[in-house]
């Protein structure tokens, strides 16, 4: 009797343990679905917690899984998104955001010239401008602007402005501003700025470098030409100059040369002059050509005497 009643015992006991064990199923069930619903719902958050590290990353990690609202403080994720781009992960728990340990951590973006720089007038200037930080790929935009002893800015992009190591040719000589300013994937945006020294140096270049006149009779005037021009960089500056009786005329006595010829005439006249007696003068030529300031260009004659002209004497 008594093991009957044990046995009875037990076969009411089975429905009860059967019920714990499909109640603890069901909550399973449940709390699997209400995660894995949070896989693709967006999920309303405020007053999110980073850390100070997750901090200096919050611009990429608000851009990257589209966080943030309008500028509100209500953010939004989507657990999907985080973890496919490995830089946070959403603790439901503790309804707060923490960084994965692989998570990248982004410096600040920062923009190089890579000056400062110094060139000759129509000298192609190679710039070397860079960026760090932030997040790849960068756009890059230079800007030039006048600087100190400079009217009028006047340049010529060899190359495109918008690449981190264009090529720029300089017109005239100055201190200009080069701004460089980058913007990363996201938007933002830094800048450095240099300046470029431009200096010329013009080149007094003249020929021929002396005439002679040969041999003329006394009272004639005879002319000639020599041609100047600058060699060099930037503008050439002269002047001519000379105190010679039998010079009647340099013409220009002045000029300036960015690299064309200027011809100069020089005009003499030998009246007056001894015949059989050779004549040798140095016109001066100054310029602001540094190593070469002061040049001359001769001239020579040789009078003869006037021949006599036979007269025809008759009587009638």
């Amino acid at each position: 009797m008594k093991r009957r009643m044990r046995n009875n015992k037990k076969a009411v006991a089975n429905p009860i343990e059967f019920t714990i064990v499909i109640g603890v199923l069901i909550t399973a069930f449940t709390l699997l679905f209400v995660s894995l619903g949070q896989m693709f719902v967006p999920y309303q958050v405020s007053n999110v917690d980073l850390s100070a590290k997750a901090m200096a990353i919050s611009d990429r990690l608000i851009k990257d899984v589209g966080m943030c609202v309008d500028g509100s403080t209500d953010w939004e994720y989507h657990t999907s998104d985080v973890d496919y781009l490995g830089l946070a992960q959403y603790e439901t728990l503790y309804d707060s955001w923490t960084l994965l340990e692989d998570s990248p951590v982004y410096d600040s973006l920062a923009a190089s010239t890579g000056g400062p720089y110094s060139c000759e007038v129509n000298e192609e200037l190679q710039l070397y401008g860079s960026a760090s930080g932030g997040s790849s790929p960068y756009t890059y935009s230079w800007e030039v602007s006048i600087g100190t002893g400079v009217e009028g800015v006047d340049y010529t992009w060899v190359t495109s402005s918008e690449i981190a190591q264009p090529k720029i040719k300089f017109l005239n000589e100055g201190i200009y501003t080069l701004t460089l300013t980058v913007t990363d994937y996201f938007d933002n945006t830094a800048s450095d700025i240099t300046q470029v020294t431009v200096s010329s140096t013009p080149v007094l270049s003249y020929t021929p470098t002396s005439y002679d006149f040969g041999d003329v009779y006394v009272g004639d005037v005879e002319s000639t030409t020599f041609n100047i021009s600058n060699s060099g960089t930037g503008t050439l500056v002269y002047s001519l100059s000379e105190s010679c009786s039998w010079i009647t005329s340099v013409s220009p006595l002045s000029g300036s040369s960015t690299g064309e010829n200027d011809e100069i005439t020089v005009t003499i006249d030998t009246t007056g002059l001894t015949p059989d007696t050779t004549y040798s003068y140095d016109i001066s030529i100054n310029s602001n050509d540094t190593q070469h300031p002061l040049e001359f260009f001769t001239v020579s004659v040789t009078p003869r005497a006037t021949p006599l002209v036979p007269q025809l004497a008759y009587n009638p």
